[in-house]
């Protein structure tokens, strides 16, 4: 016996006679409730963790144990996202959301009751930043393959750029409010705002539909028990589509790039200028990643979005490669502020592209992949780039030093040029990546398998 199928939204208004196109998101009323409720959770999670990096630096003045918090914020996605995508394959992603939801709630308000009773501490905070971290990934995995659901493919893009705009919104107006909440209201009301957040997003997902596609009873016993299964399960789903797998092994790469360069931004920056000048710097590069998630939304839904990932792909790479060389403020200023433009239209088109290959019951394990790899990548250059930074290429290129006489009179020599010649490779890398894709005309069939989906639609 089979469960009935259940159309989504996004296959009903797929559907709709031709002389009545859906164009707008406005047709789309349950993707806004749910977008609307995530916009203000994703606020409430970016406060208090900005909050809680100011407070745990201001406690211990560790940089060791402000980077064990950011590891330990990381790791659970790298043992969580496999696991994740097939339950969000197998089962309801509006109950996944609702569930994580609640979870996050319980595991803040623990942190608002130790905050409260003044016993907040860093040992408490290292201890629930996993927990946290946990079903905030799984969260954003059922999220982003809902997206699918919800909207037709014509608006995958515009969809998208909505999802970025509120994320660089709240990167923006955040680090200009959070220093001022923890001074005068305290740690534990930003952390009960926080949780009001998310019983405000968790009502929008109740009061929204987003129907679950059913499986036969015997296909869904099998694919439940193979469930811890993850070379079948997620890895299988990769090696089915060379396609998706080369574009996830791409922007892994490209994940682990930019994870080293900001890693390094802000201590190289500082080795020149002022603390005040890097607070300007950051505060345009929110303006400039909300500017980018605006116009992601349509360079997103162009036929030729390849092009644009090509583009947004390379525009970073000169960005990174002029911002290691140069060292006046000005000149560095307007690299970061085109490098946060671009940022999001490459993170947008990427997933269009990725709905719009892959078929939605499929979604949660090919975004589980990309969460997994990605993660990788960030660990891999979060723990790789300061060391060799410090112990070799800094003081390989301060006076006298190895690569100095080599290096010095394209990029200058003293503090911060080691940091600076890294950005050089970063983006000289990149370039390597897009060539080397470009020659193996894999740019060239993921655009031609995309004819293919809307030829087929």
């Amino acid at each position: 016996m089979e469960i009935k199928q259940t159309a989504t939204q996004a296959e009903l208004l797929d559907a709709q006679p031709m002389n009545e196109p859906v164009d707008e998101l406005k047709q789309c009323p349950d993707f806004l409730r749910i977008w609307k409720g995530q916009a203000i959770s994703v606020f409430g999670s970016q406060m208090v963790a900005f909050a809680f990096s100011i407070w745990v630096y201001q406690q211990t003045q560790s940089l060791l144990q402000f980077g064990g918090i950011i590891v330990a914020q990381l790791l659970p996605t790298l043992f969580l996202a496999p696991v994740a995508g097939v339950l969000c394959d197998r089962f309801s992603r509006r109950n996944i959301m609702m569930g994580c939801q609640f979870a996050l709630t319980l595991a803040s308000a623990v942190l608002c009751v130790l905050a409260f009773r003044n016993e907040l501490n860093v040992t408490a905070i290292m201890m629930m930043s996993p927990i946290i971290s946990s079903f905030g990934s799984v969260h954003q995995i059922a999220y982003t393959a809902s997206i699918s659901q919800l909207v037709p493919k014509n608006l995958y893009a515009k969809a998208n750029g909505y999802v970025q705009s509120s994320i660089h919104f709240s990167a923006v107006i955040i680090p200009l409010i959070a220093v001022g909440l923890l001074e005068t209201i305290g740690i534990a009301l930003i952390i009960l705002a926080s949780i009001a957040t998310y019983l405000l997003s968790t009502m929008t997902l109740v009061f929204s539909t987003l129907p679950y596609r059913g499986e036969s009873t015997q296909a869904a016993t099998q694919e439940k028990a193979a469930i811890f299964n993850l070379r079948s399960e997620v890895l299988g789903v990769l090696f089915k589509d060379k396609n998706v797998l080369i574009l996830i092994t791409f922007l892994s790469l490209i994940s682990f790039l930019n994870g080293v360069v900001m890693v390094l931004f802000r201590p190289m920056i500082l080795t020149t200028m002022s603390s005040i000048a890097l607070g300007w710097i950051v505060t345009l590069a929110g303006f400039a990643g909300l500017m980018g998630a605006l116009m992601a939304g349509k360079l997103a839904a162009r036929n030729n979005r390849i092009q644009v990932l090509f583009i947004a792909t390379v525009t970073s790479g000169i960005t990174m490669v002029l911002c290691g060389a140069l060292t006046n403020a000005w000149g560095i200023a307007l690299l970061v502020f085109i490098y946060s433009l671009f940022a999001p239209i490459g993170t947008v088109v990427a997933q269009t592209i990725l709905q719009t290959i892959t078929a939605p019951e499929i979604q949660g394990r090919v975004f589980a992949a990309r969460a997994f790899f990605a993660t990788v990548a960030m660990l891999f250059a979060v723990t790789l780039a300061p060391v060799g930074a410090e112990l070799f290429l800094e003081p390989s290129m301060m006076p006298g030093g190895m690569l100095a006489n080599l290096l010095g009179d394209v990029i200058g020599t003293g503090p911060g040029r080691g940091m600076g010649l890294v950005f050089v490779l970063c983006g000289l890398t990149m370039f390597s990546i897009i060539a080397i894709l470009s020659v193996m005309g894999a740019f060239r069939r993921l655009q031609s398998q995309m004819s293919q989906h809307f030829e087929n639609k």
